[in-house]
This record gives C-alpha cells, sequence and structure tokens, in this order.
C-alpha cells in the first residue's frame, strides 16, 4: 500500500504534515478531506530498497615469523681428562 506525505492546514488554521497510507492518490485526498484538512500539497513516498551485502571477513593480520627453534641442550658429558705427559727420562751420571 503506497504512502503519501501531506502537508495542509486544519479547521483552525495549525500547519500539519504526516504522512498518510492509502490504496492511491484519490483514496489519500478523501481520507485527509474526511479529517476535515485543507491541503497544499501531496505526494507519494518513494521508498527505498536497502540492501545489505555481507562481505567476507577480513584476512588475519600479518604476525612476524616464529623465532626458530632452540636445539634441545645436550647431554651434560663429563670433561676428558687432560692428556698426560711422559715422565722425564732419568739420566744417569
Amino acid at each position: 500500500m503506497p504512502s503519501f506525505h501531506y502537508l495542509a492546514r486544519d479547521q483552525f488554521g495549525v500547519l500539519k504534515a504526516g504522512s498518510v497510507e492509502s490504496d492511491g492518490r484519490e483514496a489519500a485526498l478523501a481520507d485527509l478531506d474526511d479529517e476535515g484538512l485543507f491541503l497544499f500539497e501531496i505526494e507519494e513516498e518513494r521508498r527505498i530498497r536497502v540492501v545489505r551485502i555481507e562481505r567476507p571477513p577480513p584476512p588475519p593480520p600479518k604476525t612476524a615469523a616464529p623465532a626458530p627453534e632452540k636445539p634441545a641442550p645436550e647431554k651434560a658429558t663429563p670433561p676428558k681428562p687432560a692428556p698426560q705427559k711422559p715422565a722425564p727420562k732419568k739420566v744417569d751420571p
């Protein structure tokens, strides 16, 4: 059912503005006349169809490359014994 926007004055001369739903322009005029309004202007309201467009979610934020994994610590090995020096040769006098 179309809707009409109007500008009119009532029986006391007070300015009125509003909307009325009716089967057509002529029916809207008759409805407003029945209310005792003196019309200055009437026009059909345009309806705007709003379509919501779904956007894909944004990509995840870029993060720094993960730090390389540290190798597992090796098991502690006992220190190697220092090499032994050969005993000095005894010289006979």
